[in-house]
């Protein structure tokens, strides 16, 4: 467990997962639609693995108990809670309160334009000097 909390407050969106779950991948994926670059630690690949994944069981009280999610430091949830917050318009808001999105440098294609100047169409490496009007 302590292992568990651990990793999970490194980062501020921490995936843990198995590299053959679907819905793992779609939990990952929506993050990444997102905008987030979660942690992603795959317990089946990780030799303390069953380890943490014990220690998600007891916690969730689900088997299997990925993917569980963790934003700023704190539990919320499997995929059901996840899209439920997402279909409801609270999981945008959540990760900007927790402040999750965006490092101040990205690669990645950029279509739309912030609030303070407008960024090229494309790809390229970007220093963003606020968040996204999207993302506020």
């Amino acid at each position: 467990m302590d292992r568990v909390m651990r990793l999970a407050s490194q980062r501020a969106v921490v995936v843990f997962s198995l590299s053959s779950c679907c819905m793992c991948h779609t939990i990952k994926r929506l993050f990444c639609d997102l905008g987030v670059n979660p942690a992603i630690h795959e317990l089946d690949e990780d030799p303390n693995g069953k380890d943490m994944e014990g220690a998600l069981t007891k916690w969730l009280g689900c088997n299997p108990p990925v993917p569980a999610v963790f934003i700023g430091g704190c539990l919320v949830g499997p995929t059901d809670r996840v899209m439920s917050l997402h279909l409801r318009g609270k999981l945008v808001p959540l990760l900007r309160d927790r402040r999750s999105y965006l490092a101040l440098m990205i690669l990645r294609p950029w279509r739309q334009k912030t609030s303070h100047r407008s960024l090229s169409y494309g790809y390229g490496l970007l220093l963003l000097l606020s968040l996204p009007v999207w993302a506020r």
